[in-house]
């Protein structure tokens, strides 16, 4: 989960010519919103020509490397003032198989900080823990007439329901039905997102 861009400035970093270093950063540089100087702020460098940024990586911490070609020096301070979104997450604990995880990323403008923002995420998790469990039943139309509660079988859908329908999608020959469990992620943000924003206008 990414909260809202807030300015973070005078943020100082030895950099070293040819190899990623991070910065002291836990979330997301916004682009096109970093201004990197000397620590006087005199001179200002340039991306693409000074240095190569990650804006964000997989473990949350963004990341500088200084170009051979450019005008920084190997284990030069430079100093740093840019936008940045808090960074937060929850992995729910009893997976037992890691391909069935499913990651999801999502921007809600209305968390301040870090510390909101793994509430959330944990929050996210815990409500919808029970919709990573899906299920597809393609129902044929083998007959003039058919009850989808009839071509279900309940034995047969993985975990303990109850299942409500996500889509429904239908040609001449078939029908596919995409099951899930309990709210849904994109619902659990949403409800956030209303809820944290009629904050923001009550404040």
């Amino acid at each position: 989960v990414y909260g809202g861009a807030h300015r973070v400035s005078r943020q100082l970093v030895d950099v070293e010519l040819g190899e990623w270093v991070d910065l002291p950063f836990d979330g997301k540089v916004v682009e096109g919103k970093v201004e990197i100087t000397d620590t006087d702020g005199e001179e200002t460098f340039e991306q693409g020509s000074d240095y190569q940024l990650r804006h964000t990586t997989e473990d949350g911490t963004p990341r500088i490397r200084a170009l051979e070609n450019g005008d920084l020096t190997d284990g030069q301070t430079i100093r740093i003032d840019a936008d940045v979104k808090p960074r937060g997450e929850y992995t729910q604990p009893d997976i037992e198989n890691e391909e069935d995880a499913r990651t999801v990323v999502e921007d809600i403008p209305g968390l301040a900080s870090q510390q909101m923002c793994d509430q959330v995420a944990l929050y996210l998790v815990e409500e919808t823990g029970q919709s990573i469990v899906e299920a597809s039943v393609t129902v044929p139309h083998d007959a003039v007439e058919w009850s989808v509660i009839d071509a279900i079988d309940p034995d047969a859908l993985p975990g303990d329901g109850p299942y409500q329908v996500r889509e429904v999608q239908s040609d001449s020959s078939q029908t596919e039905i995409q099951l899930g469990q309990g709210q849904t992620a994109a619902e659990a943000v949403n409800e956030i997102r209303d809820r944290t924003s009629r904050t923001e206008e009550r404040v």
